[in-house]
């Protein structure tokens, strides 16, 4: 279980610092970030949401913190009025990030996302910006083919992970974690997972549920409900134009809707890794006249 405590924030505790007012002289205010623990205590405790501590995690990384691991308040704000602007405001922060049921295909983009690590180079606007592109130019061409989608970026780690000790872009599994806190038998600790991974652009569907319709008219035939389509960290290369990958995806997508014969096979293979060079002939072997591989013996 995780201790709710008062929120905290910078040079102010307690709910009497967010209701500060900025200096007279047009100076910004004392209050310049938030912290994850009064965000989790004003989402739970103030607005009563129900979701889930992982679910607003997600949220609170999509945003951007600091190495510090906390989120300037002008940002969220920000962050959260494009939302109620755009109308996705229940979709960011009053629906769990995991839904079981879903009556839309569902894609979810993994992308690079933390800002001041000092051991990679990514630039987390190059990413933002591409995601962006994608989710666009995605959602518009799946709309002329007429499917109902939901592009989701950075939803969140999978289910049962929750932070790891507050600690930005680390989660562990929360039932495993404390299994191993109330045994001895276990010396291995908990197994550990970043996300969003450093470097990463990874694209990933969700089927929506079938249909009698839908099924005997053969749609999504030949399909896991759950299954990757790009991986850049596999790929080891972005894509030239975010614009050309959404198009060819949603046009193959298009396809296995309709049902056509082989195309849930190109869909699952037409974005994999192209496989690795065969290894070249060594200049000391030789085919004897049995067609055997045979060695030259060594002077």
């Amino acid at each position: 279980a995780v201790s709710l405590g008062p929120p905290t924030v910078e040079d102010g505790s307690g709910d009497d610092a967010l209701d500060k007012e900025p200096a007279e002289d047009g100076c910004r205010s004392s209050i310049m970030s938030i912290s994850f623990d009064a965000f989790l205590h004003i989402c739970q405790k103030v607005l009563n949401l129900s979701d889930s501590e992982a679910s607003l995690w997600g949220l609170f990384g999509s945003v951007g913190s600091s190495r510090s691991g906390e989120v300037p308040v002008d940002k969220l704000v920000a962050y959260l009025s494009a939302s109620e602007q755009a109308g996705d405001v229940e979709s960011a922060v009053a629906r769990p990030a995991h839904a079981e049921k879903t009556s839309c295909l569902m894609v979810d983009v993994e992308h690079h996302a933390l800002d001041g690590s000092f051991h990679s180079k990514f630039s987390v606007e190059q990413y933002e910006q591409m995601a962006k592109k994608f989710k666009t130019s995605l959602e518009e061409h799946l709309a002329n083919c007429g499917i109902t989608c939901e592009v989701r970026l950075n939803p969140g780690p999978p289910k049962g992970f929750v932070p790891y000790h507050n600690i930005q872009g680390w989660y562990h599994h929360a039932r495993m974690a404390k299994y191993r806190e109330q045994t001895r038998w276990v010396e291995k600790p908990a197994k550990k997972l970043q996300y969003p991974r450093l470097g990463s652009f990874e694209v990933s569907i969700r089927l929506p549920q079938q249909t009698p319709a839908s099924r005997a008219a053969g749609a999504w035939r030949g399909l896991p409900r759950t299954f990757e389509v790009f991986s850049k960290m596999k790929r080891k290369t972005m894509p030239k134009k975010v614009e050309d990958l959404a198009r060819r995806l949603a046009r193959q997508l298009e396809c296995c809707r309709d049902g056509q014969e082989g195309a849930a096979q190109q869909l699952l293979t037409a974005f994999r890794p192209a496989p690795p060079d065969p290894p070249q002939e060594d200049a000391g072997d030789a085919a004897c006249d049995q067609g055997h591989r045979c060695r030259r013996p060594e002077r």
